[in-house]
């Protein structure tokens, strides 16, 4: 008898504590959480996703961790088309620094391992819908193994930088666009 009982009572407790832990009800919808827009308006870039510091109840996360998908808008011709990576990018790969600081190009990591891509703007609608525009690829790899790709900086109108990590080290790529290597 003193069994069951013990066994009532934390099961009654358990189902309590639970309770408790749902009651406190958060806003945790998805919206816009950050928008990016040329110089000249013809593109905007809309990130989507939840704001990790209400979801995590901190404040001290960087925005682009609540990032779930990316949107580019197209005033001209009214289209909003989504960015759809050719693998998997997780919390910490998004970044808001796309954009060339001439906004003639956008680089979108396509991958956890890479690579990146850098779209002439021109060609971004056509690429976005499924087109095959001209666009560059590049890549932190040695051909053997993939690197983790990330922190993506612009160091001028046409040279990028990017942090890669593998095999318990990192390194620092740095690509001029136009430039084979």
């Amino acid at each position: 008898m003193k069994i069951i009982l013990k066994i009532i009572l934390i099961v009654t407790l358990v189902a309590e504590s639970s309770t408790y832990a749902t009651d406190k009800k958060i806003d945790i919808a998805e919206k816009v959480l950050f928008r990016a827009t040329t110089s000249d308006n013809t593109v905007s870039a809309l990130w989507v996703g939840v704001d990790p510091n209400i979801e995590l109840e901190t404040s001290d996360m960087p925005l682009t961790f609540g990032v779930h998908k990316l949107y580019f808008e197209f005033p001209k011709t009214k289209e909003k088309l989504a960015f759809n990576p050719r693998g998997q990018l997780f919390f910490s790969d998004w970044s808001f620094n796309i954009f060339s600081p001439d906004y003639r190009f956008v680089v979108l990591l396509q991958d956890h391992y890479g690579p990146y891509h850098i779209i002439p703007i021109s060609n971004l609608q056509d690429y976005l819908a499924g087109k095959n525009p001209q666009f560059e690829i590049v890549e932190a790899s040695n051909g053997k193994v993939s690197a983790v790709h990330g922190e993506i900086n612009w160091l001028s109108i046409d040279t990028i930088e990017f942090s890669a990590w593998c095999c318990g080290g990192s390194y620092t790529v740095i690509h001029k666009i136009g430039e084979k290597k």
